[in-house]
């Protein structure tokens, strides 16, 4: 497991790509990482990548100016929670990561 996703992180520093957070769930050995392009790439237990996506902003209407501030998988790691500091947090399916399941508006900053 550690040496395939070791091999996708190199194909994404060779696709010049800058990578902001990762989020590693180890009873499940499931993987997130966000670039500095605010798309998220999710991998699976063997290393694989199985999704990619990007994020939105809180108001769909404006310019995306935020960051991803943190990432964290659920207990039983079927959702993914991806705060970002326009104030809002997104919880993500596994399964389906592009369908939001929850959305989480905050009073202040995260």
């Amino acid at each position: 497991m550690c040496g395939e996703l070791h091999s996708q992180l190199q194909k994404c520093r060779l696709e010049r790509v800058n990578l902001l957070l990762l989020c590693y769930l180890s009873c499940s050995a499931k993987l997130a990482a966000v670039t500095s392009e605010r798309v998220v790439y999710l991998f699976d237990d063997n290393g694989e990548k199985r999704d990619k996506f990007r994020t939105k902003p809180a108001d769909q209407g404006s310019n995306p100016n935020f960051v991803v501030r943190a990432m964290a998988f659920s207990p039983d790691s079927t959702r993914l929670a991806i705060a970002q500091s326009d104030n809002i947090v997104f919880v993500y399916r596994w399964v389906y990561a592009q369908n939001l399941f929850n959305m989480l508006v905050q009073d202040g900053p995260l």
